[in-house]
């Protein structure tokens, strides 16, 4: 698949919220609009509600970026280049990364089958990282597996680095069917935060900090 032009898609989403949006896409809108006030906030100020439009000019641009097959370093990119030339600031790469593949992940729970999707190793990685954390369920990992599967079997999916297809898989089939219960106590996961840590060193991965 041909990545789009970024500076192309920057452009389009200007008017962006003033174009009728299909429910997925309103969805995807309202969840990078609260990603980049509650986890973005480069200015810290997520916590004064006068404040709450602040960043709302850019979540548009981010949409865009995260729906048309850019890559999660690319949208990074993209906010840093706003922290540093829009906003005067030192920015945060780091955290522009993980704002980046988690509006990357939004992007591919809420349109299945209406595009394609760039996935990275890093950005299933960082699902993983969420599940360890907490933040993330077993149940909404196997969720977002299945969507996974969804749009492979749609042809929606491709991978960068290409060769990184195979490791991406076995992460993703890792985790669906996570959420299946103990057969000898039903009241707790089969799978084991354990079991998880021993996967992911079984695959080379030792560390997700």
């Amino acid at each position: 698949m041909k990545l789009l032009n970024i500076q192309t898609l920057i452009e389009q989403s200007i008017d962006m919220q003033l174009v009728k949006l299909s429910v997925p896409q309103a969805r995807l809108y309202t969840l990078i609009d609260e990603l980049l006030w509650q986890e973005w906030d480069p200015f810290g100020v997520n916590d004064i509600p006068e404040s709450r439009d602040e960043y709302q000019p850019y979540t548009s641009q981010v949409v865009r970026l995260a729906t048309y097959g850019i890559t999660y370093e690319e949208i990074a990119q993209r906010l840093l280049t706003i922290e540093q030339e829009t906003m005067g600031l030192f920015g945060n790469p780091e955290k522009n990364r993980n704002v980046a593949m988690k509006a990357l992940q939004m992007a591919s729970q809420c349109l299945i089958g209406q595009q394609s999707f760039t996935l990275t190793k890093e950005i299933v990685l960082d699902t993983y990282k969420q599940l360890l954390k907490g933040s993330f369920s077993l149940d909404a990992a196997d969720r977002w597996a299945y969507e996974l599967i969804q749009l492979a079997d749609q042809g929606s999916i491709s991978y960068q680095p290409s060769e990184d297809e195979q490791i991406i898989w076995k992460l993703i089939l890792y985790l669906y069917g996570i959420d299946l219960p103990n057969p000898n106590d039903l009241a707790k996961p089969m799978t084991t935060r354990s079991d998880i840590i021993d996967f992911l060193k079984q695959q080379g991965i030792h560390d997700l900090s």
